[in-house]
């Protein structure tokens, strides 16, 4: 099950969010945010969602994929914009995600009594022409779980006080609510960093993205 909730900050926004079938067994999950405000911004992050659903279906392998974007991000913004995301395939007949984070917040994942924050990866997206470092991470016997993804305008909320929302007060916050339906939790976020806020105003778009697979 996928829940995605969008807060944009202006009239267009920059964040996106994706949940794509590869095959029967496989799907992929993408969250990403590109710098700069306006319709370039959001061209370029328009460019980036065709050639993440053109190269999900033609390539099996995540580090292409990311290449391929980065190359794409390259040649569409000469170094103007750059893009964070989050990249993950999971592979329900072999029980295993990879991801790929690409200088994007790390979401969570929650499987059985641990949690893990997903940073394995690389840098920013579009600016350098080739990668300095690219890793995949790779997790294992995940029959059931839950992926939670946010973008950084969630967590740098501020409050009346100046004090940033923060990853640890989202992390603590979904642990102790994590009994609760996808949608319902998303709502309880939402709902708790506008009490957090105070008569503040939000400072950039919102994305939450939860994926929970049950298999028994």
């Amino acid at each position: 099950k996928v829940e995605a909730s969008y807060l944009p900050h202006h009239r267009i926004g920059g964040d996106y969010y994706d949940f794509i079938n590869i095959d029967e067994d496989r799907f992929l999950l993408c969250i990403a945010d590109v710098s700069g405000k306006g319709i370039p911004a959001a061209i370029l992050m328009s460019n980036f969602q065709a050639g993440l659903r053109i190269l999900s279906r033609q390539v099996t392998k995540l580090e292409t994929i990311v290449n391929e974007l980065n190359t794409l991000i390259i040649q569409n913004s000469r170094g103007e914009n750059f893009i964070t995301a989050f990249f993950a395939i999971y592979n329900g007949k072999k029980e295993q995600v990879e991801y790929i984070n690409a200088g994007h917040n790390p979401p969570f994942i929650f499987s059985g009594k641990y949690v893990k924050r997903l940073d394995t990866g690389t840098t920013i997206l579009g600016g350098f022409s080739e990668l300095p470092f690219l890793e995949t991470g790779s997790l294992d016997n995940l029959s059931n779980f839950l992926i939670f993804c946010f973008t950084d305008g969630f967590i740098e909320t501020y409050n009346e006080e100046g004090e940033e929302f923060g990853e640890e007060y989202l992390l603590n916050f979904i642990k102790k609510h994590l009994h609760l339906d996808q949608k319902e939790l998303h709502t309880k976020l939402i709902s708790e960093l506008n009490k957090y806020k105070g008569k503040n105003e939000y400072i950039d778009d919102i994305t939450l993205l939860s994926c929970k697979v049950l298999k028994g």
